[in-house]
Order: C-alpha cells, then sequence, then structure tokens
C-alpha cells in the first residue's frame, strides 16, 4: 500500500505539472492513473476536474469537483471550482451555492477567486429593526467591488417580513444566511 501511494503522488505531481505547461491530455492521462492508485484523495480529483476544466471538457470537470466534495465536503478550492464549471454550464444558481459554501470555509479564497471575476456584484439583504428603521423591515441595495461591500439606498420598507419581500426585484438567487451575519439580517439575494 505504502508503494502505491508513492507511485500514486508520482503519477499525480507529473500531471500538475503537465497542465501547469498546458498538456491537459496528458495531465488527464497521469492524474486517472493516480487516482487508479489512490481513489480516496480529494486533491487528485479536484486536480484533475482543474485539468479537464483547461480541456474544455465542462461535464467531465464537474464530476471530478463532486468527487473531490463527496470524499471532502470542506475543501473551500473544490466548491469553487464547481462554481466556475456550473456557471460555465448556465448553472447560475447552483454555481452561487457552492461559492456561497466556498465563502463560508475560506472567505479570502472566495474574494480572490469570485468576487475578483466581476467589477461589482449586486444583491439586496433583507433586515430586522436596523438601526436607522426602528420596528420596521427593510430591503437594502448593497454593490461590493472585490475590495469591499458598498451600501446603497433602502429600496423598500414594511411593517411585515412578507409585505417587504414582495418588494424584491424579480430574478433575483437566495443566499444562505453565513455563521457570521449580523442578527439584523433576515435574508439576502443575489442579482
Amino acid at each position: 500500500k505504502h508503494v502505491s501511494e508513492k507511485i500514486a503522488t508520482t503519477h499525480f505531481e507529473l500531471g500538475r505539472s503537465l497542465r501547469e505547461a498546458g498538456d491537459n491530455a496528458g495531465a488527464i492521462s497521469e492524474l486517472r492513473k493516480a487516482i487508479e492508485l489512490a481513489p480516496y484523495s480529494n486533491n487528485f480529483h479536484n486536480e484533475l476536474g482543474g485539468a479537464y476544466g483547461q480541456a474544455g471538457q465542462l461535464e467531465e470537470a464537474r464530476l471530478a469537483f463532486q468527487e473531490a466534495l463527496r470524499l471532502e465536503w470542506f475543501l473551500a478550492e473544490s466548491h469553487f471550482n464547481l462554481g466556475m464549471v456550473l456557471e460555465k454550464l448556465g448553472l447560475w444558481g447552483k454555481a452561487i451555492d457552492h461559492w456561497l459554501v466556498g465563502s463560508a470555509i475560506d472567505f479570502d479564497l472566495y474574494r480572490q477567486a469570485v468576487l475578483s471575476r466581476f467589477d461589482e456584484v449586486c444583491y439586496y439583504v433583507i433586515l430586522d429593526n436596523p438601526a436607522d428603521c426602528p420596528g420596521e423591515y427593510v430591503i437594502r441595495e448593497f454593490r461590493s467591488t472585490p475590495h469591499k461591500p458598498i451600501p446603497g439606498e433602502i429600496i423598500g420598507r414594511a411593517q411585515t417580513f412578507d409585505e417587504v419581500r414582495s418588494k424584491l426585484p424579480k430574478n433575483l438567487h437566495r443566499v444562505p444566511r453565513l455563521p457570521s451575519d449580523d442578527k439584523v439580517i433576515v435574508e439576502t439575494w443575489l442579482r
């Protein structure tokens, strides 16, 4: 077993080097050999997904990243990589879900991998009893650059949650709450 792990690591390192050199076919071949010898390595599957993605084989990349996450759910890099592939496949909602999970695991990687790809991200936050509107539910628009969130205008106010929620713009994607969210934040929605 020890010898097969060393051989698997050799195939992995060669595959990674070939990928960095732009030889995706060679990288895929070597990484598949590594996985045959060590099928439970999430890093091997993650690297294989990257090679498939660079080769334009998006469905194979998606499967490799999903396998990496099946083996180790808390691998932020695989969440981000899977999100990028899902975006290319036109599955924005699922891409955002994985980016958000990745951001909860490693926010600095999130800022580098996701936010830096966009000039600006627009999102809406429903707040319950914020300091500037006591006793009300409020929708505030934010614009986030790769460097910082920029609070925008209040675009809706109401006495009840259902009433204020009905004032959200259409075609938004709801973001799950993060442990770091302030207690006045009820929901967050991305455009």
